[in-house]
């Protein structure tokens, strides 16, 4: 494991720095790490709007994030 892999499990690397310490590291690992690692960090993101299925980007879902007009 690297270390982007270890200190996000301990939860000492918050998910945004991770993710641009991966951007950082990405070339220096093995494509097989950088597809665990993407899988890791990025299904870890608290809110996809087509996965919820319940938002689309119309007025509702800017009003819900509050952007809305």
């Amino acid at each position: 494991m690297c270390i982007i892999c270890v200190e996000f499990k301990k939860g000492n690397l918050k998910l945004g720095d991770a993710v641009r310490n991966y951007g950082e590291l990405k070339e220096s690992l093995p494509i097989e790490h950088q597809k665990e690692v993407e899988e890791k960090l990025f299904n870890n993101f608290p809110f996809y709007p087509s996965q919820h299925g319940e938002y689309s980007f119309s007025d509702e879902f800017w009003e819900f994030t509050g952007f809305g007009d």
